[in-house]
């Protein structure tokens, strides 16, 4: 197994997924009632699309132990 990949800290890692989550909910409200879409979704869909544009690493999601 390749040691030289580390994960960050777990305090890291809740930034990334509570500032995903904090952006998705306020898109989530500029949706009109009659379309809403749940945060969790696009959640979901900002995250793919921050890990297919590499903007943010796998690695530092990853727990690898």
């Amino acid at each position: 197994m390749d040691k030289s990949k580390k994960s960050a800290p777990i305090l890291v890692q809740l930034t990334i997924f509570a500032s995903i989550l904090i952006v998705s909910s306020v898109l989530s409200s500029f949706f009109p009632k009659a379309f809403s879409v749940p945060a969790a979704v696009i959640g979901t869909i900002l995250l793919y699309g921050l890990l297919t544009l590499k903007v943010i690493s796998i690695n530092l999601l990853l727990n690898i132990n």
